[in-house]
C-alpha cells in the first residue's frame, strides 16, 4: 500500500504535535524553573528633610526707651525711696541763744539760755519768767549738765545734745520735782542790722 504525499504531511504534523505535548508535560518543570519572577525594586522611603518644620521664633527682649540725653527710663515697678528729712542747721559749738520749753503737766513755759562754751566748760545765764539767773556747767560732746543759781536754791538741768542744735533733758527744781525740757539752738541775729535799728524780720530780701 503506497502512502500519498498528503498522508505523509499529516503524519509529520502529528509527530510534531506529540513532541510538543511531551515537552509541555514532561519537561515543564525544568522550563518553569528557568522562568524567574521579575525583581521588585523597593520603593524609597519618604525624605523627612524635604519639608522640615520651621522653628518657633524667640521674641527678642525689648529695651526701655531712652530719654533725650540717652538715660534709660526707670521701670514702673521700681518705687522711689523716702526723701531724707532735712536736719537742723549745724553749729560748731553751743555758743549762742537757745529757746527752752519747760513742759509742765498742764502747760509749757518758754525761756532762753545764753551760753558760752570754752572747751568742755559752759557759762551764761537763763532768762526764765522775766528774770535772769546765772549758770555754769559742763559738756562732753553729748551729755550736758548745768546748774542755775536762783534765789530760793539751785536748779540742775541735765540731758544730752544732738549736733549742737537740739537739747533734751530734765530740770530738777529740788524737793523731788523734775520737769522735762527741750531746747533749740537759734542762730545769732545780724549785728549790723541791729546797729542800724532794723529788725531782722523787716530786712529787705535779695531778689533772685
Amino acid at each position: 500500500m503506497k502512502q500519498t504525499a498528503s498522508s505523509r504531511n499529516l503524519l509529520t504534523l502529528g509527530l510534531a504535535s506529540a513532541a510538543v505535548m511531551a515537552l509541555a508535560f514532561g519537561g515543564g518543570t525544568s522550563a518553569r524553573a528557568q522562568i524567574q519572577p521579575p525583581i521588585q525594586t523597593p520603593k524609597p522611603l519618604p525624605d523627612v528633610t524635604l519639608n522640615p518644620v520651621p522653628p518657633t521664633p524667640t521674641p527678642a527682649p525689648t529695651r526701655a526707651p531712652r530719654g533725650r540725653r540717652g538715660s534709660s527710663t526707670p521701670s514702673p515697678s521700681q518705687t522711689p525711696g523716702p526723701t531724707p528729712t532735712p536736719t537742723s542747721p549745724a553749729f560748731a559749738s553751743l555758743d549762742g541763744t537757745w529757746e527752752v520749753q519747760v513742759q509742765y503737766p498742764d502747760h509749757t513755759t518758754y525761756s532762753y539760755f545764753d551760753l558760752h562754751q570754752t572747751a568742755d566748760a559752759l557759762a551764761g545765764n537763763w532768762r526764765y519768767e522775766a528774770k535772769v539767773y546765772p549758770l555754769d556747767g559742763t559738756y562732753d560732746g553729748r551729755l550736758i549738765r548745768m546748774v542755775v543759781k536762783m534765789g530760793g536754791g539751785n536748779v540742775t538741768l541735765a540731758g544730752y545734745v544732738e549736733n549742737a542744735s537740739d537739747m533734751v533733758g530734765l530740770a530738777d527744781f529740788g524737793g523731788g520735782k523734775s520737769i522735762a525740757f527741750t531746747a533749740e539752738h537759734r542762730a545769732a541775729p545780724n549785728r549790723n542790722l541791729l546797729k542800724r535799728g532794723i529788725e531782722p524780720s523787716a530786712a529787705p530780701r535779695k531778689r533772685s
